[in-house]
């Protein structure tokens, strides 16, 4: 695979100085090794600063001022060359939710750009002894639905977090971008034998987690398979995607542009090697094992050559040797050769996805609200209370009456007023846009008729 005469457009030379935020989520089959390939990742890069996050920001999965900036050459215990739970940013033991990285971690690239990364680790999905009996997927349903929902509701309340501040009259261009860039998918190559091919519960939660972020399909301890059965996967794998119209991301190219001919044989190499095969770190730090099987590259402080990998009696497995495994691919691509292309996809596509669904809810619930609001007109013996929410400034708001909503249990209550406020900020806009083009590049959802019978009613009550 060539790795060079391409490379990723991140900034211009004047902001080169910037780093381009890159949020990564891993996620897929319980135990997987998805903890383990992050501190083997963390243990690749080329660090140079640790931006430990605020107690509020690495709940929310967002970043943002406050947190503390140090240097990894100014900590002992930060090293690149070990992967023990002392050294890395992580939150150990067992988690129950999606949870981001305690620090946001500042590196380089291949070429020297500036990249600042979230790694972001999920409980994996529970896969039954007994999946690939006939009679489970029934049973399977209702676990993976829910194991889906916590995923979304991680990926959708970081959408959330960019409606907001795209709503705020005055905007912060210092804003972290929570968005999750991509997310790898890791399949426990044991059970995708056992089923020869995609579980129910990976084809019901692979539809939902596809229509809001980017999926790169991986499988996992590819060092227990053999050359063969890694074949078979891959092609089992590949196959199930396939035959349930499953859209994880497959290099895709621009039909408005023009790529050169290296670039159209890479991502076609690229695609030909899905689901890549991952192999983890086992913590093989210095070794005098033959030079063949050491990355050169890398040293540790007495000088002597470090290895990632795992050591076995026949010999020892080489994470960064491409005809081992493709670790150093699943690298490349994130932070080289399509950085840039995935999170164009995320902003351009699933973000804009997403928000339009949440205007249009948020429409939905404000025609249900002005017919409430007309029905409480006409019989003044119930009295809506008034509720002033002019107490956060820095959120679009405006007096309004409390409504209670049936929507789907499985959105955050925050999250629909904020999708409301933002839907009519946007509407209490719309007479100012020039013409229906330019009310179209804001995602308007609502009618302005519709805003202006809410407006003169919330004025007619104000004065009763």
């Amino acid at each position: 695979m060539a790795t060079t005469g391409r490379t990723s457009p991140l900034l211009s030379r004047g902001r080169r100085n910037i780093p381009n935020q890159f949020n990564l989520l891993v996620t897929g089959h319980a135990h997987a090794g998805k903890s383990s390939f992050l501190r083997t990742l963390y243990s690749t890069l080329s660090i140079k600063k640790l931006h430990f996050n605020n107690t509020e920001d690495s709940n929310t999965g967002g970043g943002g001022g406050g947190g503390s900036s140090i240097s990894s050459s100014s900590i002992p215990n930060i090293s690149k060359t070990s992967t023990s739970s002392s050294s890395i940013p992580f939150v150990q033991g067992d988690i129950s939710v999606p949870t981001p990285s305690l620090a946001k971690i500042e590196m380089e690239d291949d070429e020297g750009n500036r990249i600042l990364l979230t790694l972001i680790d999920t409980p994996g999905l529970p896969i039954p002894i007994g999946v690939h009996k006939s009679n489970v997927p029934t049973e399977t349903a209702p676990a993976a639905d829910i194991w889906a929902n916590l995923i979304l509701k991680y990926v959708e309340d970081q959408y959330e977090f960019t409606l907001l501040e795209e709503s705020k009259v005055r905007r912060n261009p210092k804003s972290p971008d929570p968005q999750v860039h991509v997310a790898l998918y890791f399949f426990d190559p044991t059970v995708i034998l056992a089923c020869q091919g995609l579980t129910p519960m990976d084809v019901i939660a692979l539809r939902r987690l596809t229509t809001r972020l980017n999926i790169i399909p991986c499988i996992a301890k590819s060092d227990l398979l053999t050359t063969r059965q890694i074949s078979k996967l891959k092609n089992w794998i590949s196959e199930g995607l396939k035959r349930y119209s499953i859209p994880t991301f497959a290099f895709p190219e621009d039909p408005d542009l023009e790529y050169d001919e290296e670039t159209l044989l890479e991502n076609e190499e690229l695609r030909s090697l899905l689901p890549f095969s991952i192999i983890n770190n086992e913590d093989i730090d210095e070794t005098n094992t033959n030079d063949n099987d050491l990355n050169t590259n890398n040293s540790s402080p007495n000088n002597k050559k470090i290895l990632f990998g795992r050591e076995y009696p026949w010999g020892i497995v080489n994470i960064e040797n491409p005809d081992h495994c493709d670790f150093l691919r699943i690298k490349y691509i994130l932070f080289t050769s399509h950085l840039q292309e995935l999170k164009s996809l995320t902003r351009e596509e699933y973000y804009e996805q997403w928000r339009t669904d949440r205007l249009l809810e948020a429409k939905g619930v404000l025609e249900s609200s002005t017919s409430s609001l007309s029905t409480t007109m006409s019989h003044p013996t119930t009295t809506p209370t008034i509720r002033n929410n002019n107490s956060n400034r820095n959120s679009p708001s405006l007096s309004s009456v409390s409504y209670s909503s049936s929507l789907n249990s499985t959105r955050p209550t925050t999250g629909i007023s904020l999708g409301i406020a933002a839907a009519v900020t946007a509407a209490q806009r719309a007479p100012k846009l020039k013409d229906d083009n330019e009310r179209n590049n804001i995602g308007l959802g609502l009618d302005e008729t519709i805003m202006k019978n809410v407006e003169e009613r919330f004025e007619t009550m104000k004065a009763a």
